[in-house]
């Protein structure tokens, strides 16, 4: 059985409720934030070893929580995925120190 707390953030409440039930069913410990601001709560609230999260969100993006994930919890691997994959955007989200840059769909 998998080990490790992940958070998957997505702002399309479908999206997020598939990719938390499968990470689930594979074994994971899952909680989940319908975006950017219930995510950045979640993170200062307890600590997790895995970030998925989306890029393009309102108020709060993917690279926002990269970011802050950065800055204040540097044990937490971010993978970021995105419906809109771009080479520069990968690029610029590896430099940024996420873990992976995947695009959508996650499960076919």
């Amino acid at each position: 059985m998998p080990d490790g707390r992940v958070l998957v953030v997505d702002d399309d409440a479908l999206e997020c409720r598939s990719l938390t039930e499968l990470l689930r069913l594979e074994g994971y410990k899952v909680e989940s934030a319908n975006g950017g601001p219930e995510a950045m709560t979640a993170l200062d609230r307890a600590p997790y070893d895995v970030l998925l999260t989306d890029v393009s969100m309102p108020e709060v993006s993917g690279f926002d929580l990269l970011k802050h994930c950065s800055d204040e919890h540097a044990n937490t691997a971010v993978i970021l995925i995105t419906g809109y994959g771009q080479i520069e955007s990968a690029v610029e989200a590896i430099k940024m120190g996420a873990d992976d840059y995947i695009t959508k769909p996650l499960i076919d």
